[in-house]
């Protein structure tokens, strides 16, 4: 199987797993091909938002369901999650929307947060709107490097 293949048939699989964890490097590929018309941007786009929807949803679950036996154990995460139910208060929409813009933060702050007293309703409708201009700035940054790499080869 060569290269094209892998990317038509594994190419959103692996973009949407890819995402589900931290994914801006699988998100940037894939807008990558796209501009070279092995996938469809919008298609692109669309997974990206959905697998990092999902990702941020199960951290906030975990979060929720584990965490506070966790921060009962340790106390330095305790005084994390004390000091992130402040910060919510103060600017909780901020916070959840443009945690999705701090590589290697986002999924440790929604962890964070479902351990917070935040709603899942209200975390969920933050989170959508923070993952699909996520997706949307990525995958049109790998877009445009696209067509740089191939303007240079």
């Amino acid at each position: 199987m060569d290269f094209a293949n892998l990317i038509h048939d594994y190419g959103y699989a692996g973009l949407a797993l890819g995402t589900v964890f931290e994914g801006e490097g699988a998100l940037a590929l894939a807008a990558a091909a796209a501009r070279t018309g092995y996938l469809s941007l919008p298609w692109v786009i669309t997974t990206a938002a959905v697998g990092a929807l999902l990702g941020d949803q199960l951290a906030f679950i975990i979060g929720r369901l584990c965490g506070l036996r966790l921060a009962a154990r340790l106390p330095r995460l305790a005084a994390a999650v004390t000091r992130m139910e402040g910060l919510l208060e103060r600017h909780g929409a901020m916070i959840v929307i443009g945690r999705r813009f701090a590589y290697g933060f986002r999924i440790p702050a929604a962890m964070a947060i479902g351990m917070s007293g935040m709603s899942w309703m209200r975390f969920g409708t933050l989170t959508l709107i923070g993952t699909c201009l996520w997706a949307a700035l990525f995958a049109s940054g790998g877009y445009v490097a696209g067509s740089m790499v191939l303007a240079l080869l």
